[in-house]
């Protein structure tokens, strides 16, 4: 459904991004709380623990070189997208929020931005004419 989702939404607001940073470390400050309940397990080193321990690690893995970077939201990752820090032009006035973007943004790059939220935008690139849209 998520997929469904992301795919029919559009950024509305044309934007000149000026800077971006990634929001490395997020993913670990998302995945605390999972990781705790392995060690509260009283018996940890049984097969079905185990497997189970393994599975999280290597979906914590896949997310981290996916993204390339670490990122909150395991299925947004899975899909492709990440958070940055954005700084941007939007109007002739400058300003900075998180954007939500599938694939790299980059300095310079043009994009139309959806608000989600009072600080969170959904970023979708500018497309050239006859390419696709991502």
């Amino acid at each position: 459904m998520l997929w469904i989702v992301m795919r029919k939404l559009h950024g509305q607001h044309p934007i000149q991004v000026r800077s971006v940073k990634g929001r490395a470390g997020d993913l670990i400050n998302y995945t605390i709380p999972y990781l705790v309940s392995f060690v509260t397990v009283d018996k940890f080193f049984e097969l079905p623990n185990l497997i189970a321990f393994a599975l999280f690690m290597t979906l914590l893995f896949v997310l981290a070189w996916r993204t390339q970077s670490l990122f909150i939201n395991p299925i947004l990752a899975v899909m492709g997208y990440g958070l940055y820090d954005v700084q941007f032009q939007e109007g002739g006035s400058d300003r900075e929020s998180v954007f939500l973007v599938k694939g790299q943004l980059e300095p310079g790059m043009s994009a139309r931005i959806l608000r989600l939220s009072q600080f969170l935008y959904l970023a979708t690139k500018e497309t050239q004419k006859g390419e696709d849209d991502e």
